[in-house]
């Protein structure tokens, strides 16, 4: 009864009573609402929709609005309700790996603390790292007990990882390389490592199996849509796919940006110790934390690309729960629960060492808790006595009846309150493009404003419904241009400001350049709605 209120502590902590309301993020909103719009219409993913990420990243969503219906108040609710299962996933996590509920307790409210962001848990996210937090507890639960279920269940979560987000899957699968490696490496040294639970080839089998029935089911359905050979293509793009990471300013954090490899080092050295001494931590435990510290600090290095993003924020969840997991290992050795000590049993200066290695451990995240977008901790927990009246931001949060806001009137927008003049600019760009263009006629919306697609149900007229993720190659780019001057649009929508990805890699000037002359150079100007250009062909 004590874990089931502390589970409703932690999700009350991460609960936003106003997710569904707020500023529309065009570019992430857009090219999901894009996306969707186009499979509804009988359009096939990565056939006929190019995309940077599985589609399982769309399928659902998708799904939640065949149900709640197609409306961005139905992504934002899938957003947000699977960023909250994934923090009460960590908290079960918490009291299930590790011993000492105490520590357990504390690890999950500084989970609910360091990686929930209240702006983008409603727009960023969603299921995408609930997925590998599953499959890493359930392989982690697999040295402790018998049955093939787990490690089935473990590769099943790793393929659908997999099938969300590459990033997300490619750290699942090394979390579940680097336990599998470990298991075969102890079973063979240690006596006590081979006599507990499942057989390790056993364990692997069972891993296996249940990654190829998923992987198998996705490959029947590329063979049945006959997108097999471009979803091949994408993901040999991944590699070579240009990237890039945010540097570190001297604005930054820099101790807090820091501080995550710096535990996992901490956590990996606990785990070098205890297996070379064996006797002293029992190998389920042991083996338990190796599968989090190789997924945990892959998505740690990955999320270099965006330090000053939500998913740096969202991979801090791993970082903690590492961290506090080994501190609580050590802690054990300390209550003298091991064999073959060096010590008297329970040796109360050892006591008191492990519970200050583990308060030390927790107050380095707390004291250091200042985050790009919500402040320090007195923030976090003036935002908590003020969320159900407030709407958050990009940075902060605004009163949720303080006039800045307005309830959308649009039928694809759902019942969402917006800032005014977003309002304005959506109603005006849409009553635009409905005018002079006939239902169904393609548009084309550059650089990220495909929401507008969306609005008004006009699709669009390239595969590439974010345009910016055209740059990724030049054949890509080439395959933009070609599509312009094939299908010749009588609408073309341009931001007067730069796109997110501009900004976020620090560009002067849009990508894509040569898409911009090519519309100034084809297109006059008809009207600007808001910091929208909209242009019309000249011939």
């Amino acid at each position: 009864m004590l874990d089931l209120f502390f589970y409703y502590l932690v999700a009350s902590l991460v609960f936003e009573p106003n997710h569904v309301h707020g500023i529309m993020d065009y570019n992430e909103c857009g090219q999901f609402l894009s996306v969707v719009n186009a499979m509804w219409s009988g359009q096939h993913l990565y056939k006929d929709i190019y995309l940077q990420y599985g589609p399982l990243h769309y399928w659902v969503p998708s799904a939640a609005m065949a149900v709640f219906g197609k409306t961005l108040e139905t992504l934002r609710g899938y957003f947000f309700y699977g960023g909250l299962a994934t923090v009460v996933l960590m908290a079960y996590v918490c009291r299930r790996l590790i011993p000492q509920r105490a520590v357990a307790y504390a690890a999950a409210i500084l989970i609910a603390m360091e990686s929930h962001h209240p702006f983008w848990s409603s727009r960023w996210g969603g299921w995408r790292f609930f997925m590998v937090a599953a499959a890493m507890y359930l392989l982690s639960w697999s040295a402790r007990s018998p049955k093939a279920k787990y490690p089935a269940l473990a590769g099943v979560f790793c393929a659908l990882s997999f099938l969300h987000t590459y990033d997300a899957g490619i750290a699942a699968f090394a979390g579940a390389a680097a336990y599998y490696a470990y298991a075969v490496w102890q079973t063979r040294t240690d006596p006590q490592a081979a006599g507990s639970a499942i057989p390790v080839p056993r364990s692997m089998m069972a891993f296996a199996a249940g990654a190829a029935a998923v992987m198998g089911v996705w490959t029947l359905e590329l063979l049945r849509t006959g997108a097999l050979g471009a979803y091949v293509a994408e993901l040999m793009s991944i590699g070579p796919r240009k990237a890039f990471a945010q540097p570190i300013l001297p604005g930054d954090i820099t101790a807090k940006v820091l501080l995550p490899g710096v535990t996992y080092a901490l956590s990996l050295a606990v785990l070098g110790w205890a297996s070379f001494k064996r006797s002293w931590i029992a190998y389920r435990h042991r083996a338990g934390l190796v599968p989090w510290l190789a997924a945990g600090g892959l998505l740690y290095l990955f999320a270099f690309r965006a330090i000053r993003g939500a998913q740096f924020e969202n991979v801090l969840s791993f970082a903690v729960f590492t961290h506090l997991y080994a501190a609580a290992l050590v802690y054990r050795v300390a209550l003298g629960e091991g064999r073959l000590l060096p010590w008297p049993s329970g040796r109360p200066a050892l006591k008191a060492a492990a519970i200050a290695l583990i308060i030390v451990s927790a107050a380095s995240w707390a004291l250091s808790y200042k985050r790009f977008y919500k402040g320090g901790l007195q923030s976090w927990l003036s935002y908590q006595s003020e969320k159900h009246k407030s709407i958050a931001y990009y940075f902060g949060w605004h009163a949720k009846d303080g006039g800045k806001y307005v309830l959308s009137e649009t039928p694809a927008i759902g019942k969402v309150l917006l800032p005014d003049w977003q309002d304005r600019e959506i109603k005006d760009t849409a009553s635009a493009i409905t005018s002079m263009t006939e239902p169904g006629e393609g548009i084309f919306c550059f650089p990220d404003l495909a929401i507008f697609n969306f609005v008004t149900d006009r699709p669009q007229i390239t595969k590439y419904h974010m345009i910016v993720g055209a740059s990724t190659s030049e054949a890509n780019t080439r395959e933009v241009l070609e599509n312009l001057a094939t299908a010749r649009p009588r609408v073309v929508l341009l931001g007067v400001q730069l796109s997110a990805l501009a900004k976020a890699t620090g560009r002067q000037e849009e990508l894509l350049p040569e898409v911009t002359r090519y519309v100034l150079d084809h297109y006059r100007p008809d009207r600007q709605t808001g910091n929208i250009l909209i242009y019309r062909r000249s011939d």
